[in-house]
């Protein structure tokens, strides 16, 4: 999974939402946000606010793509 990593090493994308300037008390409005989006309804899988929040909460300090 290194090799995955690299490319946004390099660059200098940051890993983490935190890293973006996403605090924690942020989360739930922007999980109301992506819930609410057009392309939610897209999705093949049906999802929540609370599931939306959880995987936000889950890449607030660990990295998003994992090494």
């Amino acid at each position: 999974m290194e090799w995955r990593m690299r490319p946004l090493k390099n660059v200098d994308i940051p890993q983490s939402l935190d890293k973006l300037g996403v605090k924690e008390e942020d989360i739930p409005n922007l999980a109301k946000d992506a819930y609410a989006d057009v392309c939610t309804g897209g999705n093949q899988r049906d999802t929540s606010v609370e599931e939306i929040e959880g995987l936000y909460k889950s890449m607030l300090h660990d990295p998003v793509v994992k090494a």
